[in-house]
């Protein structure tokens, strides 16, 4: 009888030295040399063991070119035949995003009427795609600015650049467009005038203006008017200021006025006439002066007023009782302006004193009688006081044609010094 062993190999070798971990690395590092590993064997010597490295790329479903995996095996083999394998899985990733070569335009702020610039072409590069894969797309859109107005808003322009596996990377430029300039009449306000106040003021003429943003109509002028006291003056000296205001949609606003001046200047009309001119004796009793009305254009009855003067202005070279009474009227309105008139009452003394005794009768006395004396005769005035009325006596000789030397005649005369009264004896 006989045993049979039958010897064999079944077991497989053993791996010395480790895999290197799975790893995920970027599309743009250089992949790590793959190390050699080393293998035992329960039964084969080393020499007889043999460790065989390989690596694969493996595409990743779905995704990009530059994501994808390396399959790193080590496959170990004894002399019998017998294998063991480990792998490492390097997975590849492309999570870089692209980098813009060309700055974005810096931010502006610009009026409404500037016509935008032209929006550049960005370009851009990856750090794992060929150039001709990285693609620059740029947007342009229009923001509203909350409670701006429509001429203020904003323009958003984005450049977006993307690699071959939708890595993206955006630059923007931001400009604010606004509106900050103000209508324009296109009418003249009316130049300033002085006129009075009996004048009607000229109707307001209506404005337009147009704005550089604006539809036509989207600007409004608004007209107004105001009465504005001149300090110191009166009622009837004012200012009206007329004010037009244009404004766009934008609430800019210009504005333009015209001042108008009123004035009184004219005086007022007597409404009665004065007493003509007279001239009276020296005794007779004055009229009394009248009142006289007066109207004005723009001051009421109350506020026009009559004032009535008199005064005496004697005359030149002429008597005591020889003089004018001025008699005067001025009417004033409450401006100041005034008018006036008068009456000239010419007084004048023409009435003779009058004797208030009688001179002696006429008388025939011999040559070498003792002649009377010559009595003191009084007068009186109409005008004159006593004290001013004087009776001077005087006595001449006058010879009698054809008669001897004594016979004559003596002629006694008495007179005031004005208005002769003569009285011979």
């Amino acid at each position: 009888m006989s045993q049979v062993i039958t010897v064999q190999d079944t077991t497989r070798p053993v791996f010395t030295t480790a895999a290197p971990a799975d790893v995920t690395m970027n599309c743009d590092v250089p992949l790590p040399a793959q190390p050699t590993l080393t293998a035992t064997d329960n039964c084969s010597a080393p020499a007889n063991v043999t460790v065989v490295a390989t690596q694969r790329r493996e595409d990743i479903a779905g995704a990009c070119a530059n994501n994808y995996r390396i399959i790193r095996v080590w496959t170990a083999t004894d002399e019998c035949g017998n294998t063991d394998s480990v792998r490492q899985i390097i997975t590849v990733q492309d999570t870089t995003r692209p980098v813009f070569t060309t700055t974005a335009p810096a931010d502006v702020t610009m009026n409404c009427d500037v016509p935008l610039p032209a929006q550049p072409t960005l370009t851009a590069t990856d750090n794992c795609s060929a150039p001709s894969n990285v693609t620059v797309v740029s947007t342009q859109r229009r923001e509203d600015i909350a409670g701006a107005c429509a001429n203020n808003y904003r323009i958003i322009r984005v450049w977006t650049a993307t690699d071959e596996c939708g890595n993206t990377d955006s630059v923007r430029q931001i400009i604010t467009v606004q509106d900050t300039t103000r209508p324009v009449f296109t009418t003249a306000a009316p130049a300033n005038v002085t006129m009075n106040c009996d004048v009607p003021l000229p109707t307001q003429p209506t404005l337009t203006a147009t704005d550089n943003c604006s539809a036509p109509a989207n600007v409004s002028v608004v007209a107004t008017q105001r009465r504005e006291d001149i300090s110191g003056a009166c009622a009837n000296n004012y200012r009206i200021i007329r004010t037009w205001i244009a404004t766009d949609e934008c609430g800019n606003m210009d504005s333009v006025y015209q001042i108008i001046t009123v004035q009184d200047t004219t005086r007022p009309v007597f409404t009665t006439t004065a007493p003509a001119d007279i001239t009276v004796d020296c005794d007779a009793v004055l009229p009394t002066q009248p009142t006289l009305t007066a109207t004005d254009n723009c001051s009421v009855p109350v506020n026009v007023t009559v004032v009535a003067t008199q005064r005496r202005e004697d005359i030149a070279g002429a008597c005591v009782n020889n003089y004018l009474i001025i008699r005067t009227w001025i009417a004033t309105d409450e401006c100041g302006n005034t008018d006036s008139v008068r009456q000239i009452i010419t007084v004048q003394d023409t009435t003779r004193p009058t004797f208030t005794t009688a001179a002696p009768a006429n008388i025939t006395v011999n040559c070498d009688a003792v002649l009377p004396a010559q009595p003191t005769l009084t007068a009186t005035d109409n005008c004159s006081a006593p004290a001013n009325v004087t009776v001077v006596a005087t006595q001449r000789r006058e010879d009698i044609a054809g008669a001897c030397a004594n016979n004559y005649l003596i002629i006694r005369t008495g007179s005031p010094p004005t208005n002769v009264v003569i009285w011979t004896p």
